[in-house]
Order: structure tokens, then C-alpha cells, then sequence
């Protein structure tokens, strides 16, 4: 196999098989790929829209796991750290000699072979690079973007560039970050999260410093100073830093003089010191505040002008499952959100609090290892919402009797905390949408909450809300 510094170099093969290609990572590196010329073929458990599109692109992609998948003239099999070494379509390709790399290492022949903007942390990555990808993309760089959700403005996680600038989201939950590299590194935050793969915090840090020594020696790092975990990671640093803040009057980049509103957020920035700037971005929160600081900072490295850069923000249109509005039907506004972390919970039911409308949070906790080992830190996330629903744990294939955790020890903690509350537990979603179109409240915001299937829920809502009168 050849390899540009002990990267794999994807112009050395014709045909590449995903196997678990309707995931949002895989399927943004398969879309890449076929708009560079490559034959993409893939597996999949189920159907999707994203493989629908994925089909209109060109790939043939197969439902479910299966030896005869895999075709022999295939040159590479692509997988994620989900997939098990015993998948039938990985045993072939053992058997038969074709190299089997991780998703990561195609990644990271897209981040080397481009002047490329890596976004990680443990929340907002995948706001922080559709943002990213569209002040590029109208300052008319052309990138490359491959995002970990559905850009609204362009109708997917990718976007096929024809120059050399690329923006990646980087996921840091599985530990393969250590193998990537990229020219601008933005860090959002970092705190203890995805407990399957790593101890603790201390764990996170030291993979994410051996993310960061592979950045270049001229790359540069735009990181937030209001996180730990962050400040903890640069500690003797020495590549470039450049900060950004919302309260810290040490950074680069400062926000100030925030006004957050339910259509939007307005904020000056400081650079050292000085005003920059005033920018708008229509997506409320200081979370995505904190994001646009990191994207005007980069952005202003790479040249880009105030003007294009406050135009791109002010057009922004957000990304599905981000604060999405559903529907706003007959006096209920329905919001769906992809918030699985405590932190990231609080945040968005800060941004719903602008509304000034009773709140109910619907959730669904996401992974049995994440729920037991932040569920103090659950039980104390809801506090801005009037009425709090549990479901099920979403498993993301994890064991329920490794962890001996369920939704009822996160109801009962609730309870416990906020014994004036209304808390409810409902094993199944169809349950939640009987139960909310029976008790429905006067000018209700319903947010649907959680990295799993919940965001049926919220669909399902938006149908059997829609009166006659209404729609």
C-alpha cells in the first residue's frame, strides 16, 4: 500500500465500500469521494434519507450486513469504530486481502491533502463547522466541508469544494482523533463525555494532546479560554494560540455586549483589547455566540474581510436537530434538539427560555455508559423546564446489564431535586405523543431532546397537532 507520510492515499484506489455508510460521519466522507470520481459502494442496517441521496449521488448501497456486498474488484473497506470485527462484509475482505482501514484515516488524507480547519470539542462541533463552512463558502472559497449533521442552507452534511480548503468536523468520542492532523484547529470545550471509550477527563486531554502535537508546527489552534479542559490542554502549548472568550478579558477574542433574543444574537467583539466588530447571527445563545467568536477568528486568519464575514453569519440558517423549529402549530411550538450532555442540555433550554413560554423537555438519554456516569450532573440539567419527560436509554448498541443504569434512576433523581416538578417516565414515544396531545398546555414550547430517536417524536407531534383550523 502506498502512503503520503503514512497516509493512505485515496487517489491509489478506484472502488471503496463503507460498511455502516448511512452514518452521518461515513456518509459525509462516501459523498466526498464520489464527487472526486470514486466508485462507492456500502452497507447499511437500514434505510435513510441519507442513503437515498447517497443512491441518486451513484453508490450502490445495500440494507443490511451481507458477504456479498462486497464485490472483488473492491480496493478498500471503510469502517467506524462501531463495527464489529466479526461483520461478515469485514471477515471477506480478511480473507480475500483487501485492506480495511478506519473512517479516520480517510479523514485524514482529506485534512492533509487540503489547507484544512479541523472543529473539535465535546459540544458544538457540528454548529461551529456549518458556520465555518459558510463564511468559506461566501467568501467564495469553494471548501470542502464534511459536518456531522444537515447543513438546512445546502440540504446536507457536505459540501463538494473545488479549491484546496476543507472543514472537517473532528469527533473526539472513540480516541481516533490521535491519528488526524489539520492546519487550523478549533476546540470548542472539553469535558467529561463518552465514558465507553475513555476513564475520565484526564484521559480526554491526553488524546487531545496527541491531536494537537500533530498539527504542523506553522498550524495554528483557536481555542476557548471559558472551558477546563481547554485551558488544561494548552497548558505549554507550543503551537500557536489564539483565544476566544465570552468572559475572559485575557483572550484574543472577546464577545461583549451580548443581546440574545428568540430571533437571534447580537454581540460587539473585542481583538486585544479593541473593538473588531458587531456581528449578528440569527440563532439564539450564548453557546452559539462562543461558536461565531471561534469562526470570526479563524476566518480573519485565513483573510477573509469583517464585512463577508458579519454578511455569511448573518445569513446562517442553522443545521437540523440543532434548535430546529418543527412546527409552530395552534399555539405549540414545536423545537427538536440534538442535546445529549448535561452541559449541552442547559444550553439549550437557555436558548428556549427566551421564548417565555411554558416548557416541556422530552428526552431521551443516549447511552447507558454516559447516563450512569453523568446522571448527578442529568438530574440537575432540566431546571429551566416546567414539565420533564423520560424515555427509554437510547443504547447506541451498549449493554443495559454492563452499567445496571435506567431511565428510572434519572426520574427518580429529578424528582428528588425538584419535588415540585412535573416528571413523567414513558417507555415508548408513541406513549409521549398520546400523552402531550391529551395534556396539551396554552401556548406550550415542546423541545424534543436527545441524540437517538427522538427526533420521531417530534414529527410525530407536528402531525397529530396539525388541526384542521390550524393547517
Amino acid at each position: 500500500m502506498e502512503t503520503i507520510n503514512n497516509i493512505i492515499n485515496i487517489q491509489n484506489f478506484r472502488k471503496i465500500h463503507f460498511i455502516g455508510i448511512g452514518g452521518i460521519g461515513m456518509s459525509a466522507l462516501a459523498f466526498s469521494l464520489l464527487s472526486k470520481g470514486k466508485l462507492v459502494t456500502g452497507s447499511d442496517k437500514k434505510s435513510s434519507n441519507i442513503i437515498d441521496k447517497l443512491r441518486v449521488s451513484g453508490a450502490e448501497v445495500f440494507i443490511g450486513h451481507e458477504e456479498s456486498n462486497l464485490s472483488p474488484d473492491t480496493d478498500i473497506v471503510v469502517v467506524s469504530t462501531a463495527i464489529d470485527k466479526d461483520n461478515p462484509e469485514i471477515q471477506k475482505a480478511f480473507r480475500n486481502n483487501i485492506l480495511v482501514c478506519h473512517r479516520a484515516d480517510i479523514l485524514n488524507y482529506f485534512l492533509r491533502s487540503h489547507t484544512s480547519i479541523a472543529v473539535t470539542g465535546t459540544h458544538g462541533k457540528t454548529s461551529t463547522s456549518a458556520l465555518m463552512s459558510q463564511v468559506l463558502y461566501e467568501a467564495n472559497f469553494k471548501p470542502t466541508a464534511l459536518i456531522g449533521g444537515q447543513l438546512i442552507q445546502f440540504d446536507s452534511n457536505v459540501l463538494p469544494g473545488e479549491s484546496n480548503y476543507l472543514v472537517a468536523e473532528v469527533d473526539e468520542s472513540d480516541q481516533s482523533i490521535h491519528k488526524l492532523s489539520a492546519n487550523y484547529a478549533i476546540i470548542t470545550n472539553l469535558e467529561t463525555d463518552h465514558l465507553d471509550h475513555y476513564k475520565d477527563l484526564e484521559e480526554i486531554i491526553s488524546v487531545m494532546k496527541k491531536f494537537i502535537n500533530n498539527i504542523p508546527e506553522d498550524g495554528k489552534l483557536i481555542v476557548c479560554k471559558d472551558s477546563y479542559g481547554n485551558n488544561r490542554l494548552i497548558e505549554n502549548c507550543s503551537k500557536e494560540v489564539i483565544t476566544y472568550s465570552l468572559i475572559d478579558d485575557s483572550a484574543t477574542y472577546r464577545a461583549t455586549d451580548v443581546i440574545l433574543s428568540k430571533s437571534g444574537s447580537k454581540f460587539k467583539v473585542l481583538y486585544k483589547g479593541n473593538l473588531f466588530g458587531e456581528f449578528y447571527i440569527p440563532i439564539s445563545g450564548l453557546h452559539y455566540v462562543s461558536n461565531a467568536l471561534s469562526v470570526i477568528a479563524c476566518s480573519t486568519l485565513l483573510g477573509i474581510d469583517t464585512e463577508t464575514i458579519r454578511t455569511a453569519l448573518g445569513n446562517y440558517k442553522g443545521v437540523k436537530r440543532r434548535f430546529e423549529i418543527i412546527a409552530d402549530i395552534d399555539g405549540t411550538l414545536i423545537i427538536d434538539d440534538y442535546a445529549h450532555h448535561p452541559t449541552e442540555i442547559k444550553a439549550t433550554l437557555s436558548s428556549a427560555s427566551l421564548y417565555q413560554r411554558p416548557t416541556t423537555v422530552a428526552f431521551q438519554p443516549h447511552r447507558y455508559s454516559r447516563t450512569k456516569g453523568l446522571l448527578d450532573d442529568f438530574s440537575k440539567a432540566f431546571d429551566l423546564a416546567n414539565r420533564i419527560i423520560i424515555t427509554e436509554i437510547y443504547s447506541a448498541g451498549e449493554n443495559q446489564e454492563q452499567y445496571n443504569v435506567s431511565s428510572l434512576d434519572l426520574v427518580k433523581l429529578i424528582k428528588e431535586r425538584s419535588p415540585n416538578k412535573e416528571v413523567y417516565y414513558f417507555k415508548e414515544l408513541e406513549e409521549i405523543a398520546s400523552f402531550l396531545e391529551k395534556n396539551r398546555i396554552n401556548n406550550e414550547l415542546i423541545l424534543t431532546m436527545g441524540a437517538g430517536t427522538i427526533t420521531n417524536l417530534s414529527k410525530m407531534l407536528s402531525n397529530s397537532f396539525c388541526m384542521p383550523r390550524a393547517c
